[in-house]
């Protein structure tokens, strides 16, 4: 019994993330050191960023940072085609309004716009900043698998889903192969959030599952140049089709610094020091801990305030019990209603005493 709810768990929190569980990968081997701290081992993603990673198809976003949770852009998603494509067409004039032909991705988007992979946003422009949605995903995927000869005759029933309404129209054969291969799911109450934006989590895991049965199969490459820390290693890899195909990645120098430990601890007022250490070379690095910053109680009165004169609160800190203070304004008088003490005189004024 608590196998089957363990399981149960396990499916429902992946079909929130709009991942099959059937997309999930099996155990990989060789995959190479996780060089990203916010890629913990076990997440349902680690595998498939990974995979994605050994081949070159997708690197992380800064020193050992992938963001899993970052959205994937539509110029990130079709250089990851491009490079998976082995495409090296060069172009010189852009077919889009809104990509230069200096930009990193211009021969990626412009190779997937010859290619029929994508026809852009409308009006000229690819909107290469913009956010992959799941449906467009679906659609670039579809194309690209239709170019290389597959038959697509996998298809799924949309109607489970309650937002089936908002799947343009162009997009629902994609995306109802997609879903019938497993590459999206729902995304929880019964929707299929087609306007959303793909994760980089997301897209890495489709992307792996997707490259697996309709992109080009490698063995598990030569090393050509061993990674140091301090020298960037390279990869060769070959196609087990035996075309003679190869493709080489080249992986970034990294130091294993892990998580780190602090040797200085933050005070109230001052930074603390966080070090690292490189599990390979001994070699270290530091980060700066913020200062945690007093922590005050209530306060008290240490002088109470009176008629004429302001009192004082003294707050003090449940850290390094340093104190502060703060003026309490003074009450002012409280006079009575007064009390006659000099009756008037038919000549004379009286008075009245409060």
């Amino acid at each position: 019994m608590k196998k089957y709810v363990c399981f149960l768990l396990i499916f429902l929190f992946l079909l929130a993330q709009g991942v099959m569980p059937g997309v999930l990968a099996n155990k990989e081997e060789n995959l190479p050191a996780n060089p990203f701290k916010d890629t913990a081992s076990g997440k349902w993603f680690t595998e498939g960023i990974l995979w994605c990673y050994k081949y070159g198809y997708m690197s992380g976003t800064g020193d050992e940072v992938f963001s899993p949770d970052a959205v994937l852009s539509r110029a990130m998603f079709v250089q990851i085609l491009y490079t998976a494509d082995l495409a090296d067409e060069k172009y010189s004039k852009s077919s889009f309004f809104d990509v230069d032909t200096g930009k990193w991705y211009f021969n990626a988007a412009e190779w997937a716009y010859k290619s029929g992979y994508t026809s852009g946003t409308g009006n000229g422009y690819f909107s290469p900043d913009s956010p992959v949605t799941r449906e467009q995903l679906a659609l670039f995927l579809y194309n690209y698998a239709k170019s290389k000869g597959a038959k697509l005759t996998a298809s799924s029933s949309l109607s489970k889903f309650s937002d089936r309404a908002k799947i343009s129209s162009w997009a629902k054969t994609a995306v109802s192969w997609a879903v019938a291969e497993g590459f999206l799911a729902g995304t929880g109450d019964n929707m299929i959030s087609p306007k959303a934006g793909a994760s980089r989590a997301q897209s890495a895991v489709v992307i792996s599952q997707f490259l697996k049965k309709y992109g080009i199969q490698w063995d598990d490459g030569k090393i050509i140049t061993q990674r140091t820390c301090k020298v960037d290693g390279v990869i060769e890899y070959h196609a087990l089709d035996k075309s003679g195909r190869t493709m080489r990645v080249t992986l970034k120098a990294w130091h294993n610094y892990g998580y780190g430990k602090v040797t200085k601890a933050a005070t109230c007022t001052a930074a603390g020091i966080k070090t690292f250490t490189c599990s390979v070379c001994k070699s270290t690095r530091t980060e700066s801990i913020k200062a945690t910053g007093h922590k005050w109680d209530s306060g008290k009165v240490t002088k109470p305030a009176t008629c004429t004169a302001a009192g004082v609160k003294t707050f003090t800190c449940s850290i390094c019990k340093s104190t502060r203070t703060e003026s309490i304004n003074a009450t002012g008088h409280k006079w009575d209603s007064g009390k006659v003490t000099k009756p008037a005189t038919c000549t004379a004024a009286g008075v009245k005493t409060f």
